[in-house]
C-alpha cells in the first residue's frame, strides 16, 4: 500500500541523488585529469616481423573543423564502427553497458 510506495519512492530519490553525484564525480575528474598534448597524440609507428619501422603516420596532422568534414565521411566512419549507432543512442542496454565500462575504468585509474 501506501507504505511501499514510501519506500520504493525513497529508493528512487537515493539513485537520482547517486546518479547526480556521479555525474559531478566524472565531470570533475574530466576536467582536472591531465590532457593529452595534441602534437603528440595517435602518432602510429608500425613495425614488420624484423622489428624495422615499415609505417609511421600522424607526424604532421593538421586539424580540421567538423563542418568541414564530408558527411558521408562521417557516416562512413560510424557505419565502419558501430552499424547501429543511430539505433541505439537511448538504448538502456548499451548505457548501461557504458556506466559498467566507466565505473571499471575509474577503478582502475583511482586505485
Amino acid at each position: 500500500g501506501d507504505s511501499t510506495l514510501k519506500k520504493l519512492w525513497k529508493i528512487i530519490k537515493f539513485f537520482i541523488i547517486l546518479l547526480i553525484i556521479a555525474c559531478i564525480g566524472c565531470f570533475l575528474y574530466v576536467k582536472f585529469s591531465p590532457k593529452p598534448v595534441i602534437n603528440s597524440a595517435n602518432n602510429i609507428t608500425l613495425y614488420d616481423t624484423n622489428n624495422n619501422i615499415f609505417f609511421k603516420g600522424n607526424e604532421k596532422k593538421e586539424w580540421v573543423n567538423l563542418s568541414d568534414i564530408s558527411k558521408n565521411l562521417i557516416n562512413a566512419t560510424i557505419y565502419t564502427e558501430d552499424k547501429n549507432f543511430y539505433k541505439q543512442i537511448l538504448s538502456v542496454e548499451i548505457i548501461i553497458k557504458e556506466l559498467l565500462l566507466l565505473h571499471n575504468n575509474m577503478l582502475k585509474t583511482c586505485f
